[in-house]
């Protein structure tokens, strides 16, 4: 698996990426889920 990054969303939750895009993306998920790290492992290396 390649290292990535953890971004805090403004709610406090981690989400492991590699990429800025998916920082939204998550940010995003999260607001409709609460799966948010669920989401965030399904995320493609």
């Amino acid at each position: 698996m390649v290292e990535t990054d953890n971004f805090y969303d403004p709610n406090g939750i981690a989400c492991r990426h590699s990429w800025t895009t998916l920082q939204m993306v998550c940010r995003r998920i999260f607001l409709r889920t609460d799966s948010i790290e669920e989401f965030c492992e399904f995320l493609p290396e």
